[in-house]
């Protein structure tokens, strides 16, 4: 008989970054399990090798207690993001944390092993300048930052139970792996789609601020092997994932052009639309990764990532 296969449980997995995650560690020998609010019917019919979708009503302890039987890890990614329409910002705020405090509890009930949150670099505030590092002050002003945040506190009230590990994320960019509307809201993800099909690459901003970006590939990568790597609770777990490089968006849109011109023979003219309200960092500052990196996590430079992008556009969105 074979060596039994770990068990990961990813919260809200059919999004954008719960399908690269799920068919990663499905490829690597994992049993997956998602759970997702959606109905069997808008399931998707590419679900990778031993991972299993499973509809989940977040409010019920027992159907929570149930889809976290016998997992060891767990990675919460049903959070707002800055596309997230709402109301009444208190709402949102209260609903994510209710949520993170309902997944929780039942984690720790379970005996889990690893509780990975996705946070954002929004925490941090807007503006930011100079080096940003896990310490820095945070100073959150989009309501999601400030849910995200207050989650946050949620999981680092118990960190000498459980082995807790929060993502601060910078700006992600890659192919899904579920078909998922709302990747085509990042900035790189929707130039390379423009590219195709509009003809050109279309900003809607003056391109000249700076942004970290960090393909998904990176993202996942940190994922697995924070997973893999012996953890020890009460240990401080918060980590910046970036490229430590601050990108003026124009800049990324010519490296895309200078893509489509190599490997599809492809003059894409690049074209912007300045908003009167935009909000930009004019200023390149530096998100900081190297606590990551000294427990031995190492980055690319997303250019793999970059082809994938465009080959999957160049094949789904002509």
């Amino acid at each position: 008989m074979g060596k039994p296969l770990k068990k990961i449980l990813i919260i809200g997995g059919l999004g954008y970054l719960g399908g690269r995650v799920a068919k990663y560690f499905s490829d690597n020998d994992y049993f997956v399990r998602i759970t997702t609010r959606k109905s069997e019917n808008d399931f998707p019919r590419n679900i990778p090798k031993n991972t299993k979708v499973i509809q989940v009503d977040y409010k019920s302890d027992e159907q929570l207690n149930e889809v976290m039987k016998g997992i060891d890890s767990l990675i919460h990614l049903a959070g707002p993001d800055a596309h997230t329409k709402f109301d009444d910002e208190n709402i949102l705020v209260k609903k994510h944390v209710d949520l993170t405090r309902q997944i929780f509890k039942i984690s720790r009930r379970n005996n889990i092993k690893h509780f990975i949150y996705f946070s954002t670099i929004h925490v941090y505030g807007n503006s930011l300048v100079g080096t940003v590092t896990e310490e820095k002050t945070t100073l959150p002003v989009y309501p999601f930052a400030i849910a995200h945040l207050e989650a946050e506190k949620i999981i680092n009230t118990a960190q000498k139970e459980i082995v807790t590990i929060i993502f601060r994320c910078s700006n992600t960019f890659g192919a899904p792996y579920f078909e998922n509307q709302k990747c085509w809201n990042l900035v790189v993800n929707d130039l390379c789609r423009s590219a195709f099909q509009n003809g050109s690459l279309i900003m809607n901003s003056s391109g000249q601020g700076h942004r970290d970006f960090i393909s998904v590939g990176n993202v996942v990568n940190a994922i697995y092997y924070l997973t893999e790597l012996k953890n020890y609770k009460g240990r401080d777990n918060i980590y910046n994932l970036g490229s430590s490089q601050t990108t003026r968006i124009i800049d990324i849109a010519k490296n895309i052009q200078k893509e489509l011109k190599d490997r599809f023979d492809y003059n894409c003219l690049i074209k912007t639309n300045k908003s009167s309200n935009e909000s930009i960092n004019l200023d390149s500052f530096i998100f900081s990764t190297k606590k990551i990196k000294k427990i031995g996590f190492t980055l690319d430079y997303g250019y793999k990532e970059m082809r994938l992008l465009l080959n999957y556009c160049n094949n789904n969105h002509k």
